[in-house]
């Protein structure tokens, strides 16, 4: 008799089991329809196994789950525009790189424009590179990752005249130290003219002419 009920009770459970499964499978089944994500994942695993089971189970929750993810980083927030891994940086520039600027605007002849913070290796290149294998050069390297502050061009057609580092107190760290040196040799090396001014001296409109102009010809 106790052994009759155990089994009642074992068959009762099981049945139990069994229609909540079911009950969720329908569930995720209805929701899976509307989502071609997710009822790609859904139909591959029952067409697999013939049944959805507890495996198809997982594998369709954790479908679900991924797509809510996509779909939560993907909506634009009310608040904020910058949604997801990447964010706008607020200025290109440094307070004092923004003063440095105007006044750079200002004392260029007009055949004569400035670019800024452009990266170095649009303004040198190595004379003898395999494109496909750049990566693996330890001269590209040298190059991949460093900008320039300022890159003035002769406005007619944009010939590169000259770059400037606008150097203010962090140059004087060791290992600004030996960014300058290192960028002073690439562009030694590549003939093109590279000035260095003091931010002490870049308000004083002459003293920055004096560094620049000789190097402004047509």
């Amino acid at each position: 008799m106790t052994f009759s009920v155990f089994a009642l009770l074992c068959i009762c459970t099981l049945l139990l089991v069994i229609g909540g499964a079911v009950v969720a499978a329908a569930l995720l089944w209805r929701r899976f329809q509307t989502d071609v994500t997710v009822g790609s994942v859904a139909h591959k695993t029952i067409r697999r196994r013939g049944n959805i089971g507890p495996m198809g189970l997982i594998r369709i929750i954790e479908a679900l789950m991924f797509t809510r993810d996509q779909q939560t980083s993907s909506t634009p927030s009310s608040s904020s525009h910058a949604v997801g891994h990447y964010a706008v940086v607020p200025t290109m520039l440094t307070t004092t790189e923004q003063q440095f600027a105007r006044s750079l605007q200002d004392m260029l002849p007009t055949e004569y424009r400035f670019m800024m913070q452009v990266s170095l290796h649009r303004v040198v290149h190595l004379r003898r590179m395999q494109s496909n294998r750049q990566w693996l050069n330890p001269y590209w390297n040298r190059i991949a990752q460093k900008s320039l502050d300022f890159v003035i061009v002769r406005t007619a057609d944009t010939r590169i005249m000259l770059a400037i580092e606008l150097d203010d107190a962090s140059h004087d760290r060791a290992d600004r130290i030996a960014r300058d040196e290192l960028l002073d040799t690439i562009m030694q090396d590549a003939g093109l003219p590279l000035v260095h001014i003091p931010t002490r001296i870049m308000h004083d409109r002459l003293a920055v002419q004096q560094h620049i102009m000789p190097f402004l010809t047509n």
